[in-house]
């Protein structure tokens, strides 16, 4: 029932779950039940603690995410505080050897030894640029380093979750096919006393018409001295088998329902889960779509024949993938679509029962 995803989960979903059924049609109905029922509980503890494992490594990805986006907006002012510090510099060289040719030009003794005085005062103020430079570049190379760090403890951190989430979908899913399990079973076994209800009364209206058979050739059918304690017997008993057929009845009714239900909650989940995968495919198609336009733009202004072979395939390269990503995404769109389709039916399903839609 279930539609593969990207990460192959719900595939593997399909072939396990296949063959669970197929076993269970081969015993009894009640001992297929009470095996589906334990599936059905192992399925939800192993949910559960899919869940919380993706809750600890969720926390994780966040703390992460932010340090990371944090030490990349240390970079950036790094950057910009070099490149002032450079700015600076080139200023100050300019003003010191601008004092440097003036006063060596100057032929008043008076007056060349103020301008060497002043080249002196510029020369100091250009050195103190230049270590304000170094000291920058330092600080820059400190916190490209740091950014490193924390850039790939947050990828290590970021695959961990998707591993987690889509692990996650595994288990939900694996659930969802489990109560499936169940359900199924449920309103066979529902059925079938349904089934024996309808005998019971069958046998019984039979057998009443027989009696009244009887009564009649005897002659004593409808006289008050015949005391017919078996005819009021016999339709007391048929009034409780038909109560009783009733609530059978009832019983399918909302077996079927709460089949109708497990069915359209399984494809709102599924178009979930591939809602998300899409747009994380959609998400990576945009990250190779500026991969490959950064690539391409640095071999078109390199001159180094080898240099620029490298940039062209890894822009090749980065298109390829993106081209995987999109047709993931196409594939994904399908999918969607689809489910949305059935859900509109499973919601008519619903309706047909008598009973008013899930909102």
């Amino acid at each position: 029932m279930f539609r593969a995803m990207t990460s192959g989960v719900i595939l593997s979903l399909i072939l396990l779950v296949g063959p669970v059924v197929a076993q269970q049609d081969k015993k009894p109905l009640a001992e297929g039940l009470a095996e589906a029922r334990k599936a059905r509980q192992q399925a939800q503890t192993e949910e559960a603690e899919a869940r919380k494992e993706w809750g600890s490594l969720g926390m994780a990805d966040a703390a992460t995410r932010e340090i990371a986006v944090s030490t990349r907006k240390d970079v950036a002012r790094a950057v910009q505080a070099k490149a002032e510090a450079e700015k600076l510099l080139a200023e100050k060289t300019a003003t010191a050897k601008s004092a440097a040719e003036e006063s060596g030009a100057e032929a008043d003794p008076a007056k060349k030894k103020a301008l060497l005085e002043t080249a002196a005062k510029t020369e100091e103020a250009r050195k103190a640029a230049e270590q304000l430079v170094a000291q920058k570049a330092a600080t820059l190379t400190a916190m490209e380093k740091a950014d490193v760090k924390e850039q790939g403890l947050h990828k290590k951190a970021a695959v961990e979750f998707l591993a987690s989430d889509r692990k996650l979908a595994g288990k939900i899913l694996t659930t969802r096919a489990a109560t499936r399990n169940v359900l199924v079973l449920e309103l066979e076994a529902a059925k079938k006393a349904a089934e024996k209800g309808d005998a019971a009364v069958a046998a019984l209206d039979k057998a009443l018409a027989e009696l009244t058979a009887a009564e009649k050739a005897a002659g004593t059918e409808g006289k008050p001295e015949a005391k017919p304690e078996a005819q009021k017997a016999f339709q007391s008993a048929k009034q409780a088998l038909a109560a009783a057929k009733k609530r059978a009845t009832d019983k399918v009714a909302v077996a079927e329902r709460a089949l109708n239900e497990a069915d359209l909650v399984a494809m709102l989940e599924r178009q979930g889960w591939n809602t998300i995968e899409r747009d994380r495919a959609a998400a990576q198609s945009r990250v190779k779509t500026a991969e490959a336009k950064a690539a391409r733009d640095k071999a078109a202004a390199e001159k180094d024949a080898n240099k620029k072979k490298e940039f062209e395939q890894t822009a090749a390269a980065a298109e390829a993938e993106k081209t995987e990503f999109d047709k993931t995404v196409a594939k994904l769109n399908a999918s969607i679509q689809e489910d949305g389709n059935k859900t509109y039916s499973a919601l008519m399903a619903l309706r047909g029962g008598g009973l008013e839609p899930l909102p």
